[in-house]
C-alpha cells in the first residue's frame, strides 16, 4: 500500500540521478514526479543507531547496557522500570516510551542541546512508562532522543560532534 517510491543519488561532484514510481496519493491516478516535494523522516534514527554501534564495537557499552547504569546520578528519580530500559529497547522501539515528547520548555532547561537531552532523560524517567521495557513494540521518536543522550554519555561529546567524528568522517 505504498503509494510511491523515490530514490536519488548525489555524487561527490554534485551530479544527481533520481527516479520516482507511483502516485502522489493512494487511491488516485496522479503520478508522482521527481519535482514533487518528499518528506525525509526519521533519517537520524539510522545514523544514531550506527553511532551507538561504533560505541558497542569499541566496548564502551553493550546492547544490554541499561539507563540506570548509564545515568546513575539520575537513577533515584527514575519511576518504575525506566532504569531497566536497554540500548536495544531504545533502538527497537521496545522501551515502553511514548511516541513523541512534549518539548515545551525543554530548550530553556539548559544552554546546549546535549544538556537539554540529559534533562529530557531526567524528565522522561520521572514519568510512568506506557509498557514494561521489552514487552511491547511502540514506535518512539523520544527513544531516539534518549539514545542520543546515551551516545553523549558514553562518547563524552555532544551527539552532533560524535556523528561527525564516528559516522560521517569515516564515510567521507
Amino acid at each position: 500500500n505504498v503509494p510511491a517510491l523515490g530514490a536519488a543519488f548525489i555524487r561527490g561532484d554534485g551530479s544527481v540521478t533520481s527516479a520516482v514510481v507511483g502516485v502522489r496519493k493512494r487511491g488516485t491516478d496522479v503520478r508522482a514526479t521527481t519535482e514533487d516535494q518528499w518528506p525525509l523522516a526519521s533519517n537520524t534514527k539510522a545514523m544514531t543507531a550506527t553511532l551507538l554501534a561504533t560505541l558497542v564495537e569499541q566496548g564502551a557499552l553493550t546492547w544490554e547496557t541499561t539507563l540506570a547504569e548509564l545515568f546513575p546520578e539520575l537513577r533515584a528519580g527514575f519511576r518504575g522500570k525506566f532504569g531497566a530500559i536497554t540500548v536495544t529497547h531504545l533502538l527497537a522501539h521496545y522501551a515502553g516510551l511514548p511516541r513523541n515528547f512534549d518539548g515545551t520548555g525543554i530548550r530553556r532547561t539548559a544552554p546546549t542541546p546535549a544538556g537539554q537531552r540529559l534533562n529530557l532523560v531526567r524528565k522522561t524517567g520521572s514519568q510512568e512508562l506506557r509498557s514494561v521495557p521489552g514487552t511491547k513494540m511502540a514506535y518512539s521518536n523520544l527513544g531516539y532522543v534518549i539514545a542520543g543522550a546515551v551516545a553523549e554519555r558514553v562518547g563524552g561529546k555532544p551527539w552532533e560532534a560524535l556523528m561527525r567524528e564516528r559516522v560521517f568522517a569515516p564515510l567521507g
